[in-house]
């Protein structure tokens, strides 16, 4: 189908509220096959929180299980902070049986890396990617992800692990 990306580097202040920062928001449009439907839900804007009324719209998302098996292929073929940010979200809602994200990985791994393979040894080979993730580069980063929930890499790194091995069995 269509292979792009667009990106859009955002900045807001409420000076009242003493709030300044800077967001990168990433669209993809890099969808081969989309092979799980997705089911539409409702968003919610942090604006809210300052008073402000928002109305965002109903989106289509994929499943939890989805986006947790692409994330982790992602962390397999690079070292960006924001999978591993994102990734520990996920987990930290909700738990995933080992085959459903084995199944959701065989799914998307050539439309997130082409050419990559699922191997039975997938769960660990996350594991040791992220021991061995540099804390630097993951917090290169951190200048999209709101300043109140930056993450310890070091801590962030330790936790995800945690999770994977409580939340996937």
């Amino acid at each position: 189908i269509v292979r792009e990306m667009y990106r859009w580097k955002l900045e807001y202040a409420f000076e009242e509220y003493g709030v300044n920062d800077h967001l990168q928001l990433d669209l993809n449009l890099n969808v081969k096959n989309l092979k799980t439907h997705g089911e539409n839900k409702e968003m919610t804007s942090f604006l809210s929180k300052y008073g402000f009324l928002v109305f965002p719209p109903r989106v289509k998302v994929l499943p939890a299980e989805t986006l947790a098996a692409m994330k982790m292929l992602a962390i397999l073929g690079r070292s960006a902070g924001k999978d591993y940010y994102d990734l520990y979200k996920i987990l930290s809602i909700k738990p995933f049986s080992r085959k459903q994200v084995l199944n959701e990985a065989h799914k998307y791994a050539d439309l997130v890396f082409d050419f990559m393979h699922v191997k039975d040894s997938f769960l660990e080979d996350v594991l040791e990617s992220i021991r061995n993730a540099d804390e630097k580069q993951l917090s290169a980063c951190d200048a999209y992800i709101l300043k109140e929930h930056r993450p310890d890499w070091t801590a962030l790194k330790k936790d995800l692990t945690r999770l994977i091995k409580l939340n996937i069995r």
